[in-house]
């Protein structure tokens, strides 16, 4: 291997791994969280976050030596697969963030599932039928515009409306992680949703690949979502009051 394909694995472990921490963490921590309403949605993001996460150690592997790298293999199944299953996810915390009512949520949530069934059944169908690489690339294409990039604009302005909400409260530190949160989510979704190349090659983006920018959009989130939720855990003494 290369020293430029070698620095490329280095990325997407570190991208993949930051999603995956990512998930973890905000499943963890949201757990413990109470205020503000918006753990269920943040649980949201975390199953976004640990699925896309899986899907980019797939591409991992789909780029070591020896391994068929194409749309066509079963590890590019598998690999879309997660993918789009990852951005319906997304696009499910955009809308649950962004309206924020009980109801719909619900809602969002039941036709979150049926889209996830209908996904499956869509690819299953694109691979049976011997799709080639072209047609799969314009399917990954369609779903990054069509859902990632939705969810993640959606998400983005969830958090924007979050911190102008802590503003109000007086939660300054709050504001400013749910602000970051905005900015990194929105800017990952342009990166990861409206810029797209041809599959496996990747986006070089002023000599470097776009999953670079994509991972440190990632690592922002990341920590910027940790540090909010842990502001807003609820401490053992509030709980016994509440109880």
């Amino acid at each position: 291997m290369s020293f430029r394909e070698v620095g490329l694995l280095v990325v997407y472990a570190v991208y993949g791994g930051a999603w995956l921490v990512t998930g973890v963490s905000l499943w963890l921590y949201g757990e413990r969280t109470a205020r503000l309403g918006v753990a269920a949605h943040l649980r949201l993001l975390s199953m976004f976050a640990f699925v896309h996460g899986l899907s980019d150690v797939v591409d991992i592997g789909l780029r070591l030596p020896g391994v068929e790298a194409t749309p066509t293999s079963a590890l590019g199944a598998v690999r879309l697969t997660l993918l789009a299953a990852s951005f319906i996810l997304l696009l499910q915390f955009g809308l649950a963030i962004s309206i924020r009512d009980q109801r719909i949520y619900r809602s969002i949530i039941t036709l979150g599932a049926f889209g996830l069934i209908g996904l499956a059944a869509g690819l299953l169908s694109l691979y049976a039928e011997g799709a080639s690489a072209l047609e799969i690339g314009a399917v990954e294409r369609a779903i990054r515009l069509l859902v990632g990039l939705p969810g993640a604009l959606l998400g983005g302005y969830g958090f924007y409306m979050l911190s102008r909400r802590c503003q109000a409260l007086n939660m300054r530190e709050c504001a400013r992680d749910t602000l970051t949160a905005a900015i990194c989510l929105a800017t990952y979704g342009v990166l990861a949703g409206a810029i797209t190349s041809g599959y496996p090659a990747p986006t070089v983006i002023l000599g470097l690949p776009i999953q670079f920018y994509r991972m440190l959009a990632a690592i922002g989130l990341a920590v910027a979502c940790i540090s909010l939720l842990k502001r807003l855990q609820v401490k053992p003494s509030e709980v016994a009051e509440s109880g």
